[in-house]
């Protein structure tokens, strides 16, 4: 019916904010080369089953290198902490994503070209940096389950113990119909994206049919219980797995029974797979925050930062929020050269539907 979550997870999804921290650093040198740093921290098995992150560091192919810790918060959690670093000789071509080199649909993952350019002029050298965080679709599934959210979150403030048996499944049903819009949202993408000319008649009939699925009362007095009462997430997510082949075997069936063919039927299916992987990615980023120090040559005398720029520091790793930048700090001693810094800062929700650029200017007087 829904992701399966305790009664805490769906708090802390609704609620809370600030899951995951991000934090980058580029610095170019003078011919042109570079070295990305990045580096994340996250708490081990925040999701049963969940195996895949929506913003992974990058893999120890291709030239990274990879750093891994495991540490323990104040909260006894176990945290895994992880810092890659690359560098890049002049004109090549920066790292655009960390989709996994053995993904399947890496297009999904977070991307964000960057160029670096070089421009000498009469007056000195330029070093030019720009990143964009490429855009994630968020307001045509958002703008329709805001209500839901809104109460929900009425409910979810109570203690468990005071919710009545009838506020609970109102909680459940809720829960059950803001997920119906995100499958009905996925179908409707699906049939879009794959170009097929399935009749009207067809594509809304088999729309009702999945909508029935969140309206099934007996269903959600089982999802009510898992919710509510503990020791009950094993079955909460074999409830999830039967609801998930409900919703497969619905498509498949109705497409199927419509005179839609077998191989079209699967390419559907494989479509509306991937529509559910792509929310997932974005709705977990969507709680993030990132950091991006970039690094350049000369003086920094233009950018959209709200920061200024500074020299640049590297102070020493701090429990698991700050990355380790030696390699960096002891690369950018061994060049001789003066440098400037700039951080930028932005919130996961800032990708929603419009893209993050990025950009800095430095000079090196001749």
């Amino acid at each position: 019916m829904y992701r399966y979550l305790s009664l805490s997870g769906i708090i802390l999804a609704l609620v809370l904010v600030g899951c995951r921290k991000h934090v980058e650093a580029i610095a170019v040198f003078p011919d042109g080369s570079a070295m990305f740093v990045t580096h994340a921290s996250d708490i081990v098995n925040t999701e049963p089953g969940d195996t895949e992150s929506a913003e992974p560091l990058p893999a120890q192919v291709n030239g990274w290198r990879l750093t891994e810790q495991k540490k323990t918060n104040p909260e006894g959690q176990e945290i895994l902490v992880q810092t890659a670093y690359k560098e890049i000789g002049p004109g090549k071509v920066s790292p655009n994503s960390y989709a996994p080199p053995n993904a399947q649909d890496k297009e999904i993952f977070l991307s964000f070209p960057t160029e670096i350019r070089i421009e000498q002029r009469d007056d000195g050298k330029y070093y030019h940096f720009r990143r964009i965080y490429r855009k994630r679709d968020w307001a045509k599934i958002d703008n329709l389950r805001q209500g839901f959210d809104e109460e929900i979150k009425k409910l979810v403030e109570k203690q468990p113990e005071q919710l009545t048996t009838e506020e609970r499944l109102t909680l459940t049903r809720l829960l059950a119909r803001r997920r119906a819009i995100e499958v009905l949202s996925f179908f409707d993408e699906a049939i879009a994206t794959t170009g097929f000319q399935v009749s009207q008649y067809l594509y809304l009939t088999i729309r009702d049919k999945l909508r029935i699925i969140f309206e099934d009362e007996e269903l959600i007095e089982e999802y009510a219980k898992c919710l509510f009462e503990n020791g009950n997430g094993e079955k909460g997510k074999v409830l999830e797995e039967e609801s998930n082949s409900r919703i497969n075997n619905t498509i498949r069936k109705g497409l199927l029974e419509g005179g839609v063919s077998a191989a079209m039927t699967e390419e559907v299916l494989a479509s509306y797979r991937k529509a559910v992987r792509t929310w997932k990615i974005t709705d977990e980023l969507s709680d993030d925050n990132w950091e991006l120090t970039v690094v350049l040559p000369g003086k920094i005398i233009a950018h959209n930062s709200a920061n200024s720029p500074q020299n640049p520091q590297f102070p020493e790793p701090k429990e698991d929020t700050t990355p380790d930048l030696a390699p960096l700090a002891r690369k950018l001693d061994a060049s001789k050269a003066e440098y400037s810094s700039i951080l930028f800062e932005f919130k996961g929700e800032a990708l929603h539907d419009r893209d993050v650029v990025l950009m800095a200017t430095s000079v090196v007087r001749d």
